[in-house]
């Protein structure tokens, strides 16, 4: 996983355990936690917010569950 922070915008970019690169907002919409630091990849192609362990999605970008 790897923060980066493009004009302005905190981005995460991270490769998925099915070999994807994705991208996704850099904070975490429930505490602000930043996902690059301290999140893990999870369920192939998901990231876990390090604070409270919310799931969002490298596909989508949602919120896929806790």
């Amino acid at each position: 996983m790897k923060p980066l922070d493009i004009n302005g915008h905190n981005i995460v970019l991270f490769r998925g355990g099915d070999s994807i690169a994705y991208a996704l907002e850099g904070y975490c919409l429930h505490m602000g936690a930043h996902l690059g630091v301290g999140g893990e990849v999870v369920n192939d192609r998901c990231v876990q917010c390090p604070f409270h362990g919310w799931l969002y999605d490298g596909a989508t970008g949602y919120c896929v569950g806790k």
